[in-house]
């Protein structure tokens, strides 16, 4: 697969993450003893790999075997970088509202199951306006300092990297 159909693929792929990460479950995994001074390289380039590794996973299947990856091979991902990222923790930069919002993200994220990846019901239903709104006030403003950080914070080094 070519740079720029990866690159495709890494657009639905995060939008899929946005959209589960803003449903509100959550509770697998316990945040809170994320280490608070990681490297900004280590917290970017570990935070994009949960997009990366699923667009490989993905590449591989379709290409090897003309399907998408199961429900439960998605969500496996999910939680393998969700430790991952706990390990890692936030860099001491981080507002307090975007470490809370990552430590949402990581707990919503170890929450997720094979049901949570099903291709017939998040192609056609998935409407992340409505997910959005369906954030209660605190939880909007913390995704949206997470999400803030990380695009201010990592672009550049996802740019540099050739992962934009």
């Amino acid at each position: 697969m070519t740079r720029t159909a990866t690159r495709r693929l890494a657009v639905p792929a995060a939008a899929l993450v946005l959209s589960l990460l803003a449903t509100g479950c959550g509770g697998g995994i316990d945040a809170s003893a994320a280490p608070e001074d990681a490297t900004t390289d280590d917290f970017c380039l570990t935070w994009v790999r949960q997009v990366t590794t699923l667009v490989a996973k993905v590449q591989a299947d379709v290409t090897q075997e003309r399907q998408l990856p199961t429900g439960e091979e998605v969500a496996d991902v999910f939680h393998a970088w969700a430790e991952e990222m706990k390990g890692v923790g936030t860099p001491s930069g981080m507002s307090d509202e975007a470490r809370t919002g990552f430590k949402e993200a990581l707990e919503q994220t170890a929450d997720l199951d094979a049901d949570d990846f099903d291709p017939e019901d998040y192609a056609d239903d998935v409407d992340l306006v409505a997910e959005w709104a369906s954030l209660s006030s605190e939880e909007f403003h913390t995704t949206r300092a997470l999400s803030t950080y990380i695009q201010d914070t990592c672009s550049s080094l996802y740019r540099e990297r050739g992962l934009l």
